[in-house]
């Protein structure tokens, strides 16, 4: 899932102010805090290749796309956040 150096993007991007970010192994069947459901949220998984300057990503809510670690965090905060063009399905 997510490496480190993708949860620092979350950490420094000014979009991800007020956004937070759990990580969760989904290989465990405990998530990463008691109360991860009771707020809104979205889903993140990246698929992780080591070296490559762009990783695959995607929110359960079928949103995907290819970026940087920077790029990522920042679209998957605006999205968080509920800034930006609205999907209707």
């Amino acid at each position: 899932m997510v490496r480190l150096g993708g949860m620092t993007q979350f950490a420094i991007e000014p979009k991800c102010a007020g956004v937070r970010v759990m990580r969760w192994d989904m290989s465990s069947d405990d998530p990463p805090a008691k109360d991860w459901a009771t707020e809104p949220f979205v889903m993140l998984a990246i698929d992780f290749e080591p070296g490559a300057a762009e990783q695959r990503w995607w929110l359960w809510s079928g949103e995907e796309g290819k970026g940087s670690e920077h790029e990522i965090a920042a679209h998957i905060c605006d999205i968080a956040r509920g800034v930006g063009a609205k999907i209707v399905r």
